[in-house]
């Protein structure tokens, strides 16, 4: 499956997501699409592409001893490998109930804690995140049905910040059949057939009608969001150049005057 990984290479180059010969830390949970982001970023190490400086585990004692088997296995995944495993723990769940926030945004909190974490401990310039074609349909989807425009239905980009996403243009079953392959087991969390949680009725429900209309639906999605978020970047520009001919600092307590017919001529979008 080296065709894969040429995939990625070409999909990192292409979107400057690395310098060759980077130190990149693979966040791995232990489900398919993560540890084949693992093995595949080991894979371009070997050829010097990057270097994997590490894998990076939440522990989130949210699902008990499923939890302490997948914070095991990403272990001994590392091992494999010959690269360390930063491991961070969190009560998630008890977090959510503090902030009074879900738990999924719970659990993005805890993890960009852990991803500063594992990039300062292994002095990495990124952390890989293990996002798929796939994840990138399902949040169009779930944006748009909340009203997001360009900015939201953009999605995810391919890197913002220190923090990649390689795999966007990979399919999860591309990955899976490259896990099996390999011969490389991976850890399945059965909270991801709960269709109480909305990106999982999007998943088994949704994608699946969209699919007999278009087989390739994931991908237009994708691609949908690639362009939005390209006419997002270039309407940003023209905004920030039409803040310069409209607005005007008077003074130092960031009072402003603004000139209202340059500003009445602008488009909407502006």
């Amino acid at each position: 499956m080296r065709n894969l990984a040429e995939r990625v290479t070409r999909f990192a180059a292409l979107h400057d997501l690395w310098l060759p010969g980077a130190r990149v830390v693979a966040a791995v949970s232990g489900g398919s699409d993560s540890v084949a982001l693992a093995l595949l970023l080991h894979d371009l190490a070997q050829h010097g592409d990057v270097v994997l400086a590490g894998l990076a585990h939440l522990h989130h004692h949210i699902r008990d001893a499923d939890a302490d088997d997948d914070a095991a296995f990403v272990r001994a995944l590392a091992g494999d490998l010959g690269v360390p495993a930063i491991v961070a723990d969190a009560q998630v769940r008890e977090e959510a109930r503090e902030h009074g926030v879900s738990l999924e945004v719970a659990g993005r909190h805890a993890r960009r804690r852990l991803y500063d974490e594992a990039r300062r401990a292994t002095n990495a310039a990124r952390v890989a995140v293990a996002h798929t074609r796939d994840d990138q349909a399902e949040t169009v989807l779930l944006r748009l049905v909340r009203g997001a425009g360009a900015s939201g239905l953009g999605a995810m980009a391919p890197l913002r910040d220190y923090l990649a996403r390689p795999l966007l243009d990979c399919s999860r079953v591309e990955l899976q059949d490259y896990l099996r392959a390999r011969g490389q087991a991976w850890r399945e969390d059965p909270t991801n057939t709960d269709r109480s949680i909305p990106r999982n009725r999007v998943r088994h429900a949704v994608m699946p009608e969209l699919r007999a209309i278009n087989v390739q639906a994931d991908a237009a999605l994708a691609r949908a969001a690639e362009l939005l978020r390209g006419d997002d970047e270039f309407l940003e520009r023209l905004a920030n150049a039409a803040f310069l001919r409209c607005v005007d600092p008077v003074d130092d307590r960031h009072i402003v005057t603004i000139d209202r017919s340059e500003f009445g001529k602008l488009a909407v979008a502006l």
